[in-house]
């Protein structure tokens, strides 16, 4: 109902909405309040436009608190099931800082799940300071304390960490240290200090204070030899580290006798009896110091007399001998002394054959005859089984080891009973009914060596197995615990190897083997060796840190080397622990089980899904890593994981994980197979074909069976994108593509599809086909092809291409359809990048389609003339099929170059395109003799993308070898190649290095020899004009300085040879004129100006104008001259183009000075639509004057035969004529718009003007001016009704049909339409001599008065039934 109730409440939007706005408002109008706020922010859009929509619809008065308290709670909600990162989300969107804002709630929360939650996000991210991290333990400790906690809640409303942060640093402190030792959470050690730890301590625990005191003041003691009091603790190690570092001041000593601290007076006299024994005494009456000394004496003595006790027992018990010569004597100490051989429990009983009836006693204490108990046993029946009886019964080892005496070939039980006396062992091993099985065996020795019977284990191998390499190697393993470390350690190594390699060997251990042999087998040895050494590595260290210690020093010493089996991997194990420990995780691995293969892998397998289930994914990642087992699961559910906690992944996302996939060795099968899982629950396009994408990229690279699928889902996710921009570029193959009929067979594995795409699919696949061929991919296309079953007529004429230039079809074998695609279009525009020849006609083709049966010699066919070979015949259908491509031309003209080259060189297309060294053929190439070279060297560039360094280094060796024939021949020309004459066809050289050319340059400027000798002087002077051409070509200024200065140089050095000629040929050479005046002073001055004259240079129009600015600058008076040079150069052309430079700087000069008028007049030049020009008599003479000039202009055109150029010239001439013409009738200082130099803008309006026909004529033939003379007529005599207009335009030029029809266009579109122009209409159509056009165009005018008469003439009778039924107006034009 309050849903109800508030979806019938519909707010009124605001007035000024857009319309995508009102779409979202009347959207929310269906929506919960709570629905509103949290779209919005989770969207992060129209946040304000719906606090604006939820304040109308709820009526409260502040919408942003309630907007707040409404987002926070669905924060805390979310943060509560964990969703952090959507949270994060919602804040980014909200404005904030989601850490900044999720360390408040950290800090204000009193709900330890929460506070657990966003503490562990915080500190992945490195968001929590050291003060929290502290605070934050102390509060947890606090919450588990009830006493404490019940005392916070008293003083605050709500405990949480800002509580903890307002205590002070004292009550912190004393907090700390209390719930330290309480719970000996190490994670509180940073609040203890000495002093609160003292007073603490004093309160709850004397027994942990003296061992405290113990520990300060036995600096050089070993820790494991001071006695620890009984705690419950692990880290005892890291307790005992923390004491040795906290001082004991005389204060807190003092603190003992303080009578606030109520301790009882036994113990502060123990307290102060520890002291004592380091000679520190407190400030108190010497008779309590003087009992304390006598008391500390008398202890240390007692204490003194049991270690001599216990050594002695120790030594006894270390020898059979021992104990077989001293059967007479009273037992002593059951246990034999080592802590860590002590008994405290029974056991059950024997064998039934011996029972406890025989026995007075019921325990065998200090004053018990041991010869009567051996008395009692020696009279049983079963003697050495009474013995083991009475072993367990009375809790007394030795008695075992006497059983051996009875019968020593039962060591194995005697041993086994001994060791379960020794160790406390509950579970009994021996059974006179059945055998001890080596795993039994083994499970006894894990239960001994995990309750730390180290010790114990290794002297039952000295008294009952001595001989036994596992008695070494357990002596070996019982000094590393205590970290004996030293040289003497490899020998026990060295003697356990030397004994198992000479040590008797049985092939197989049988699971129950009543001999009990596998003791003596080699194989049962060092498999029982290395379980030993991995319990002692899960048993025999109070922490992680001394088991790393451990394994690095078996490493260290490669205890593999003494074994002659495999060896558990230890390396990969310290590899293990050491990362652990580094990550400060606790390592629950069992270490005592890894020596199999498979316990290993469990026991790591189930580690790292401990680690993932912890969400510990890189820690996991890591050691999967270092222990060498698959990381897929792990990766896949941080993914999974990552999936849940992401609404919105873009390609960056789905790269990054396909990155870690790479990164961490996942196997291409697991990878695909998750994308496609992944693809099953996503729903965005793009993401859809983001996955297959990187889907298809593993299954490409390693060949997987399902890459077809995959590929075909790929394409068709592609096609369903509704923006693939940018997209197509990573679809693009980049395999080499060499021959169709190869790839073909490849393409054949592919299954088809037919008929799988829709219409808009149908779309995008054909410009994903044009696009893949623009950009030379044709394997894509022929894979799409093969997919989808669809077809490209580009792509078939590609193939066409392909099948000629590999052989597989000849030109007069195509069949119907391939003829079909040489007349794609009726009309055939031809290639501007490939050179033609003549074509074959299609009717040719077709007649020689049908002799495919006959000989090629009988084949060759004749065109104008000459033999076409068929490889000519192959290139004209090339060039004809190129013309007809939409898409692919650059595919296209690479098998066109291609098969080019390999026609011009007499080998195949196929050696060409695959040649791998292209720049030494085409060197080898060019040493032979065939036509085409230009043409060969720029195919080869173009196909095999040529780098400038190659193309240059070809040029040059070519260019310097050209220049070399030429210096010592007579010929005029260098010639290169044959047939380029490089003083005239260069530049076709230089467009081998487009934009490069430089290089070229440098390298020839730099083959120049310094040593200019007459020798190489011709050398030398071809050098330097072909390197200015490349500087020239590439307009580089540096180069072109380089060379002028060093022609300068030479030039001098000519001139002192007085070798004129080349002197010449450098000038016109470089062509530098201007800069190289210095050449015209030279001949000058040694008379030889007139070489300059010689046959052949009139052509050079360079020399012409710079002969002729040279003579007006340095020879003004020299008129002979002059003359000379005019007549030999014809130079009427360039005079009249300076003729026309003149006038057009006049004219620039004249529209600048009216400007500036218009100014002085207060008219804005710009916003005038015409520049005016002012009636005086100064631009009435510069106008003359610009007249005079292009009239000289003309007249010199005219002699030098450029009659284009001399109407030009005269029109512009008439221009001016016009322009002078407007100051007719003007007063002086009037204005005329100004009609020269006009723009195309200009013009229009100008031509629309009140000029006259002629005119207007004059303006447009002056600027070539493209003009609409429909639009003008209409303008000028239809509307104006200027009748002399139209007379004029019809006596120059004839009114045509198409003139008349535009006309007639205009009229039907205009708005208004008066007497007149209907008037001037008709008389227009009159002047058309077309009388089917004046028939049509009067029908659709509606002119019936036309139509009539022309009916009525009977010159159109035939159309006198047609024009009133249907009638122009409903026709297409």
């Amino acid at each position: 109902m309050y849903r109800e109730k508030y979806i019938q409440i519909k707010p009124s939007p605001p007035s000024d909405l857009d319309s995508k706005s009102l779409s979202i408002w009347g959207t929310w109008s269906t929506l919960s309040v709570k629905e509103v706020a949290r779209e919005a922010v989770m969207k992060g859009t129209h946040l304000e436009l719906a606090k604006l929509f939820l304040s109308k619809k709820l009526e409260v008065n502040d919408i942003n608190k309630w907007f707040k308290n409404e987002i926070d709670a669905w924060i805390l909600d979310l943060l509560l099931r964990k969703q952090i990162y959507r949270a994060m989300h919602i804040f980014g969107n909200m404005g904030a800082d989601p850490f900044k804002e999720m360390l408040t709630i950290f800090l204000d929360t009193s709900y330890k799940e929460l506070r657990q939650i966003l503490g562990n996000h915080l500190l992945k991210h490195e968001k929590l300071d050291e003060s929290h991290i502290n605070n934050w333990h102390l509060l947890s400790a606090i919450e588990n304390q009830f006493d404490i906690l019940m005392a916070l809640n008293k003083k605050y409303i709500s405990v949480n960490l800002k509580c903890i942060d307002q205590e002070s640093d004292d009550w912190r402190s004393n907090i700390g240290t209390e719930l330290f030792f309480r719970t000996f959470d190490f994670h509180l050690k940073t609040f203890v200090n000495a002093k609160t730890a003292w007073s603490c301590l004093l309160r709850t625990n004397i027994d942990l204070l003296k061992y405290w005191i113990n520990l300060y003041y036995n600096e050089n003691t070993p820790q494991t030899i001071i006695i620890a009091p009984n705690l419950d603790i692990e880290n005892l190690d890291q307790l005992s580290q923390m004491f040795q570092h906290l001082k004991i001041d005389e204060e807190m000593i003092a603190q003992v006798l303080d009578e606030k601290y109520s301790i009882d007076q036994k113990l502060k006299t123990g307290i102060l009896n520890e002291f004592a024994k380091f000679g520190i005494f407190n400030n108190c009456d010497r008779n309590n110091l003087l009992g304390r000394i006598y008391g500390y004496r008398h202890a240390v003595s007692h204490e003194i007399q049991l270690d001599e006790i216990r050594n002695q027992l120790m030594g006894e018990r270390d020898s059979r001998k021992y104990f077989l010569s001293r059967l007479g004597v009273r037992l002593t100490d059951s246990s034999g002394g080592s802590s860590d051989m002590s008994s405290h429990s029974s056991y059950g009983s024997m064998a039934n054959s011996v029972g406890s009836d025989f026995l007075e006693s019921d325990t065998l204490d200090y004053q018990t005859d041991l010869l009567e108990v051996l008395i009692r046993c020696h009279n049983s029946v079963d003697p050495p089984k009474a013995l083991l009886f009475a072993s367990k019964y009375y809790k007394s080892s030795l008695l075992a080891v006497l059983a051996n005496s009875y019968e020593p070939d039962s060591v194995i039980m005697n041993w086994v009973t001994w060791l379960e006396v020794s160790c406390d062992i509950k579970q009994s091993f021996v059974n006179y009914d059945s055998v001890i099985t080596t795993d039994a065996v083994l499970e006894m020795f894990r239960h001994i060596l995990k309750n730390n019977y180290f010790k114990t284990l290794t002297n039952s191998f000295c008294i009952f197995l001595p001989e036994n390499p596992v008695c070494t190697f357990m002596e070996f393993l019982n000094e590393v615990i205590n970290f004996n470390v030293d040289a003497n350690l490899q020998d026990l190594l060295q003697n356990f190897k030397k004994k198992i390699t000479y040590w008797r060997s049985n092939s197989y251990i049988s699971e129950i083997d009543h001999d009990m042999s596998y003791f003596n087998n080699k194989l049962w040895i060092q498999n029982t060796a290395i379980s030993l050494l991995l319990m002692t590595l899960q048993f025999g260290f109070k922490c992680f840190y001394d088991q790393i210690l451990f394994l690095r020093f078996l490493n260290e010493i490669d205890v593999s080397h003494y074994f002659l089996i495999d060896f558990p991997d230890i390396k990969t194990l310290l590899k293990i622990a050491e990362y652990m420990y580094e990550k400060q995780c606790e390592l629950t691995i069992d270490l005592s089980v890894i020596g199999s293969k498979n316990k290993y892998f469990n026991a790591i397998n189930s580690y790292i899904n401990d680690l993932v289930t912890k969400e510990l994914y890189e820690e996991a990642l890591d050691l999967a890593q270092i222990a060498s087992v698959p990381c897929d699961f792990i990766i896949f559910t941080q993914l999974q994981n990552q999936l849940e906690y992401t609404e919105t992944r873009d390609e960056d996302f789905w790269k990054k994980w396909d990155q870690i996939f790479e990164k961490r060795n996942i196997s291409a099968d697991m990878v695909v197979e998750n994308y496609l899982k992944f693809v099953e629950s996503v729903k965005d396009k793009n993401e859809i074909y983001t996955i297959l994408k990187l889907a298809f990229n593993w299954t490409n690279k390693y060949k997987l069976e399902n890459n077809f699928d995959v590929e075909k889902e790929l394409w068709l996710s592609f096609l369903q994108l509704d923006d693939y921009t940018g997209k197509l570029d990573q679809m693009l193959s980049n395999e080499t593509f060499t021959s169709l009929s190869e790839y073909s067979k490849e393409l054949v594995v592919i299954p088809e599809c037919y008929n799988v795409l829709n219409e808009i699919e149908m779309e995008h696949f054909e410009k994903v086909i044009e696009y893949t061929l623009s950009n030379g991919d044709i394997i894509t296309s022929l894979r799409l092809e093969r997919i989808f079953g669809c077809n490209s007529i580009d792509l078939d004429i590609l193939k066409l291409c392909l099948n000629l230039v590999e052989g597989t079809v000849l030109p007069y074998q195509l069949t119907p359809r391939q003829r079909l695609l040489l007349n794609r279009h009726n009309n055939i525009k031809r290639s501007t990048n490939l050179r033609r020849k003549t074509y074959i006609t299609p009717n040719r083709i077709s007649s020689c389609a049908s002799v495919t049966s006959m000989s090629s010699s009988t084949l060759q066919l004749y065109l104008n003339d000459n033999i076409v070979t068929p490889s000519h015949d192959t290139l004209e259908l090339l060039e004809m099929l190129v013309d007809n491509l939409k898409s692919g031309n650059s595919l296209a003209s690479k098998i066109f170059k291609t098969y080019r080259i390999s026609v011009n060189l007499h080998t195949s297309y196929k050696e060409i395109l695959e040649c791998k060294q292209p720049v030494n053929i085409l060197r080898r190439a060019l040493e032979d003799y065939f036509t085409n070279k230009l043409e060969v060297v720029s195919d080869f560039i173009d196909i095999f993308k040529l780098k400038k360094e190659e193309i240059a280094d070809l040029l040059y060796a070519e260019i310097s070898t050209a220049i070399a024939q030429y210096s010592v021949s007579k010929t005029n020309s260098c010639i290169l190649w044959d047939v380029i004459n490089m003083d005239v066809d260069f530049n076709l050289i230089l467009q081998l290095l487009p934009d490069n050319c430089s290089v070229l340059g440098f390298k020839l400027y730099y083959g120049c020899n310094n040593e200019f000798t007459a020798g190489n002087i011709v050398r030398m002077t071809e050098f330097l004009i072909r390197c200015h051409d490349c500087f020239t070509a590439d307009c580089n200024m540096e180069g072109i300085s380089m060379v002028l200065k060093k022609c300068k140089l030479f030039a001098s050095m000519l001139e002192g040879m007085q070798d004129y000629n080349l002197m010449v040929r450098l000038l016109t050479g470089i062509g530098r004129y201007t800069e190289m005046t210095y050449i015209f002073h030279a001949l000058k001055q040694q008379e030889q100006f007139e070489l300059l004259l010689r046959k052949g240079s009139r052509k050079d129009g360079g020399l012409k104008i710079a002969l002729l600015e040279y003579l007006k600058k340095y020879c003004p008076d020299d008129v002979e001259l002059y003359k000379i040079v005019a007549l030999h150069f014809f130079l009427f052309s360039e005079i009249a183009e300076l003729w026309e430079q003149e006038a057009v700087k006049y004219t620039r000069r004249i529209i600048a000075l009216a400007k500036l008028e218009m100014q002085n007049l207060r008219l804005n030049s710009d916003a005038e639509p015409y520049v005016l020009l002012v009636n005086t008599e100064d631009n009435k003479k510069i106008l003359r004057k610009i007249m005079t000039k292009y009239s000289h202009a003309a007249e010199y055109h005219l002699h030098g035969q450029k009659l284009t150029k001399a109407m030009a010239a005269a029109k512009q001439a008439q221009l001016v004529a016009l322009q002078l013409s407007l100051y007719k009738d003007l007063s002086q200082g009037a204005t005329a718009i100004c009609i020269l130099n006009l723009t195309s803008a200009q013009i229009s309006k100008l031509v629309l003007s009140d000029f006259n026909f002629q005119q207007i004529l004059i303006v447009i033939e002056a600027y070539n001016f493209e003009a609409n003379w429909a639009n003008i007529l209409f303008e000028q005599y239809l509307v104006a009704d200027r009748s002399d207009f139209f007379q004029s335009f019809a006596l120059s030029f004839p009114i045509t049909e198409s003139l008349v029809h535009d006309i007639s266009r205009i009229y039907l579109n205009s708005r208004t339409i008066t007497v007149a122009i209907s008037k001037n209409m008709h008389t227009i159509l009159n002047n058309l001599n077309s009388l089917h056009a004046k028939y049509r165009i009067a029908s659709e005018l509606g002119f019936t008065d036309i139509v009539e008469e022309l009916l009525n003439s009977q010159q159109l009778s035939y159309l006198k039934d047609t024009v009133w039924k249907s009638g122009y107006k409903n026709r297409d034009d």
